[in-house]
C-alpha cells in the first residue's frame, strides 16, 4: 500500500492525530474497513513525518547504547502478556 496522505505542517500532524485517536476510540470490533484502512493511511503519514521532524540519534557511546538497551528492556517487561 502506497501512503498518498502526506502533510508538512505541525498544525496538520495534529489534526490527523485527532482524528486518529477519535477512530481509536470506536475499538477495532466497531470500525468499518473503511475506517481502518484510513487509520493505516494515516498512521503511516504520521510515521513519515515523526520521521523526518523528531528523528533522534541512535546513541554513539557504549555508555548510551547500554542506556538505551536498559530503557527498552524496563518498557517489555512493563507491558502486559495479554497484549502479544
Amino acid at each position: 500500500m502506497e501512503n498518498q496522505l502526506k502533510f508538512d505542517t505541525e498544525a496538520e500532524y495534529e489534526v490527523v492525530m485527532e482524528e486518529i485517536e477519535r477512530l481509536m476510540d470506536k475499538s477495532e470490533a466497531n470500525l468499518s474497513e473503511s475506517e481502518l484502512n484510513k487509520i493505516l493511511e494515516m498512521a503511516l503519514a504520521t510515521q513519515a513525518y515523526e520521521k523526518e521532524h523528531y528523528y533522534i540519534e541512535p546513541p554513539r557511546t557504549q555508555e548510551g547504547k547500554n542506556e538505551l538497551r536498559a530503557y527498552e528492556r524496563n518498557l517489555l517487561e512493563k507491558t502486559p502478556a495479554s497484549l502479544s
